[in-house]
């Protein structure tokens, strides 16, 4: 074995961690006798960290290979894509079964009949309020009588719209695994516990789960609890998504409709929206509060923008 060789062979075991040209640059630094230049020293770093390809791999008698990055149990988070057929998207916000507000969907559904190519669900369809770390009263509805009563309505859109709808998680929605999680976790892997599970034995919807973004044409849709603090709601929701995103989107979770416009120094228009709720406005829980009833039709353009029209619910009339 060559000196060389002896060499390279010590300052990969020496340091198993190295880059291999940062090796290179070492081994030309501390031997400029054995190596013309860096660039010869990271070819025989590469020669035995089997880097040559796999004819000179079968030639080299030891093999001694970088120590790699442990692999990561960090999860994928992309955002979901709404298909491109899908035209005029009704979006619906903090629906909060069995506390929903029967005569605002009702409106709602009336205004967006043959007008719509989809419907999503943008979080809260469910409250789940015996999952809630308050004080409950024992004599509200289970969180399975909940899901029965959600996956009825998803029925009843269903069957009135003859769309395809995609159902998000908000923060309600998250207390039922969360629930089991906490309270059983060895029984969270078995087959029919989670809610997904739940929700597709008794309907066919597409589930958005894991806080993601959703994204319709150049939209971008949170329910709004994916942020490490909500957005300000004390004056202008949408001023305080605005300062979170600086970008254009959606939310609903404040259960308030706001829309606020900047405008960037390239002259870029900025909006960002709130979107009522459809649930009941005054829950024991926030009898005085400054909630509106409202949904949403995000339209994408022939051009290929979007025009959202944030509607508010008031007095029995869409405005």
């Amino acid at each position: 074995m060559s000196e060389q060789s002896k060499v390279v062979k010590s300052y990969l075991k020496k340091f198993p961690r190295g880059t291999t040209l940062g090796l290179a640059r070492k081994l030309f630094k501390d031997y400029p006798l054995l190596f013309t230049s860096v660039e010869s020293a990271r070819s025989v770093v590469k020669y035995y960290r089997g880097q040559h390809g796999e004819r000179s791999r079968k030639k080299v008698s030891e093999i001694i290979e970088r120590i790699p990055i442990p692999e990561s149990d960090a999860e994928d988070w992309t955002p979901y894509i709404i298909p491109k057929n899908i035209k005029r998207l009704l979006i619906l916000n903090d629906i909060h079964v069995p506390f929903h507000d029967v005569k605002a969907l009702e409106i709602c559904f009336k205004y967006s009949e043959n007008n719509i190519d989809g419907i999503l669900i943008n979080g809260d369809l469910f409250d789940f309020y015996k999952g809630s770390r308050f004080e409950q009263n024992p004599y509200k509805r289970s969180m399975a009588q909940e899901i029965d009563m959600g996956c009825q309505l998803i029925k009843h859109m269903k069957q009135r719209f003859n769309v395809p709808i995609y159902v998000k998680y908000g923060n309600h929605c998250e207390r039922w695994d969360k629930y089991i999680m906490l309270k059983a976790p060895e029984l969270f892997n078995l087959d029919g516990i989670r809610l997904e599970d739940r929700i597709r034995s008794q309907v066919d919807v597409e589930i958005i789960y894991d806080k993601r973004i959703v994204k319709h044409g150049h939209l971008d849709i949170l329910h709004g609890h994916e942020f490490f603090g909500a957005p300000s709601q004390a004056v202008n929701p949408a001023r305080g998504l605005f300062m979170k995103t600086l970008d254009s989107c959606l939310i609903g979770h404040l259960h308030k409709s706001s829309s606020h416009t900047e405008t960037t120094l390239g002259n870029k228009m900025i909006t960002t929206h709130s979107v009522g709720c459809l649930c009941h406005l005054h829950p024991e829980y926030a009898r005085i509060n400054k909630w509106n009833h409202g949904f949403a039709i995000n339209e994408i353009t022939q051009n290929g923008e979007y025009v959202l029209h944030n509607k508010r619910i008031a007095n029995g009339k869409v405005y």
